[in-house]
């Protein structure tokens, strides 16, 4: 996987915090189906299969997480135990925006991460994500709107 900091789209695409300070360590945050459009030629949005893939990996849900994330990004008292980048994926906490007709908001920048899949969920209001946060070394899945702003990472096809 690698990363996908500065694609910007269209529409639906959002620095953490609208802070200009922030892109360069988060990059956007996209809507799902901005999401989907973000992979550079030659390189796709992974689907929840491949991302259980990865997370089997790296020795499944309770500690791929720590793998995952960049330590260097995260809040000074969780490094040492919660994040050692094995994986080189260098997962950084972003946070998420909500964004729906009643609120529009960022949440837990500086403190988790999350990622769409390219999976829709059951319900079209929402897709499937990945989510790790700063309180330990696991790695979730989830489900959000397809209306929120979450992280995105490209596999080369």
């Amino acid at each position: 996987m690698a990363e996908n900091l500065a694609y910007k789209t269209t529409s639906d695409c959002w620095k953490a915090n609208n802070d200009e300070s922030n892109f360069g360590n988060y990059g956007y945050l996209y809507s799902w189906e901005s999401a989907r459009k973000a992979c550079p030629s030659g390189w796709h949005l992974p689907s929840d299969a491949e991302w259980t893939t990865l997370t089997k990996g790296l020795e499944g849900q309770w500690k791929a997480g720590k793998k995952l994330k960049n330590i260097a990004g995260w809040p000074l008292f969780f490094r040492k135990n919660y994040g050692d980048n094995q994986s080189g994926f260098s997962a950084l906490p972003g946070g998420y925006y909500v964004n729906n007709s009643s609120n529009k908001y960022f949440r837990y920048v500086n403190q988790s991460a999350y990622f769409w899949t390219s999976t829709a969920g059951n319900d079209k209001a929402f897709s499937k994500a990945r989510s790790m946060t700063s309180l330990d070394g696991s790695i979730s899945t989830e489900s959000y709107s397809t209306t929120a702003g979450l992280s995105v990472r490209c596999v080369k096809d």
